[in-house]
């Protein structure tokens, strides 16, 4: 606000013996609007209740607004204590006067008692301080629990008194200050005061504590991918990846770690045993996969073996090779040299010669399942 704003007499300190005009009482409503827009602060000046939809009046607002206006606060106390019962209790006036010519222009009464509940008992720190406490100064209460289910008990005992006497003092200063405040700028349109300072506050905790509070959602972790064969890097969720690779993968897999166990069990240790966790995860990912497009959708009849072997052929050694002679095709191919690789690599190398290849990859089409055959029968026993 600049300084023409403050040059109009406001109607607080206008003259007493005639009305105010439509003019006057717009004017000052305007400064208590603009004090609260351009000025104030929220959770500073004024606070927000919930389930309100005026602003609370804060002390320090009204502070701000007794600047603006020039009005000056005078307090009368009435002591209404009774320490011999442990009990402070103030009653406190508080009138409004203009700074320049000292016209009354409002007056409230607040007051605060140590015998309120957020004065009168604190938690108990531990239980020994609830059991070496008189039972006649502590209570169990019940509240209900965060999260809307059932109820908590809570183990208080009462305060001293004594030590609360100058806070409760205050609290009933700061309460009729802040109602003479309002009841005197007539802010009563655009501020409320019926709870302080202290209690807006504990009702907003009260209010985001007793809502549910919301399980964090888990992030998802990105599905696993393969470190090796012809998907390498592909993620076992790739449409592109036929199903029936994930099942082969996962039978190898399988396979794998059952050896691990049997060497273990035998006293040895597998070569494979150091990835043993890392094998198992990576099958359950798989296995979840392979039942999710599993699931909801027909079995489809195995194609005829003139279209040529569209899976792999399986684990060296645990099959008999497929009566249909069609052209093994590429991808099958390199699945099977994966498998004579990793688990019969002494085997593969005496194929190698006999062919006298420098890798299977060399193998001729027309040759691949005569290869298949004679890997097998070496790794058979045969």
């Amino acid at each position: 606000m600049n300084e023409a704003d403050t040059t109009h007499e406001l109607a607080v300190a206008m003259p007493q013996g005639r009305p105010l005009t439509v003019g006057e009482i717009t004017a000052q409503s305007m400064v208590i609007h603009r004090i609260l827009t351009e000025v104030m602060v929220k959770d500073i000046h004024y606070g927000q209740i919930p389930g309100t939809d005026k602003p609370t009046l804060f002390q320090p607002g009204a502070e701000k607004i007794c600047a603006v206006f020039r009005l000056a606060p005078k307090q009368l106390v009435d002591d209404l204590s009774e320490p011999h019962n442990n009990l402070y209790r103030y009653r406190v006036s508080c009138s409004l006067y203009t700074i320049q010519d000292g016209l009354f222009v409002g007056a409230a009464v607040g007051e605060a008692s140590s015998a309120e509940e957020k004065y009168s008992w604190e938690r108990a720190v531990c239980q020994e301080h609830w059991d070496s406490t008189d039972p006649t100064r502590r209570r169990v209460k019940f509240k209900r629990a965060n999260n809307q289910e059932g109820f908590e008990k809570l183990l208080q005992v009462q305060r001293n008194a004594a030590d609360l006497a100058n806070t409760v003092l205050k609290m009933a200063v700061k309460r009729a200050f802040i109602s003479a405040t309002r009841g005197a700028t007539a802010a009563s349109d655009l501020l409320d005061v019926d709870m302080e300072e202290e209690a807006v506050r504990e009702v907003a905790q009260a209010e985001q504590t007793d809502q549910p509070k919301a399980k964090p959602k888990a992030k998802e972790k990105p599905a696993p991918s393969f470190g090796y064969g012809k998907h390498k890097g592909q993620l076992i969720t790739d449409p592109a990846i036929e199903t029936g690779y994930l099942e082969f993968m996962a039978d190898k897999i399988a396979s794998g770690l059952k050896e691990v166990t049997d060497a273990k069990a035998q006293g040895t240790v597998h070569a494979r045993a150091k990835f043993a966790a890392q094998d198992q995860l990576f099958l359950a990912a798989l296995d979840a996969e392979i039942a999710h497009r599993k699931q909801g959708q027909p079995q489809e009849a195995p194609k005829q073996a003139e279209e040529g072997v569209k899976s792999a052929p399986g684990d060296v050694g645990t099959q008999k090779p497929q009566e249909a002679k069609a052209p093994m095709d590429d991808h099958a191919w390199a699945d099977f040299l994966l498998v004579a690789e990793e688990n019969h690599l002494a085997h593969y190398q005496v194929t190698k010669k006999a062919f006298n290849v420098a890798s299977g990859h060399d193998v001729p089409k027309a040759m691949r399942w005569s290869f298949y055959e004679k890997l097998n029968g070496l790794a058979a026993g045969k």
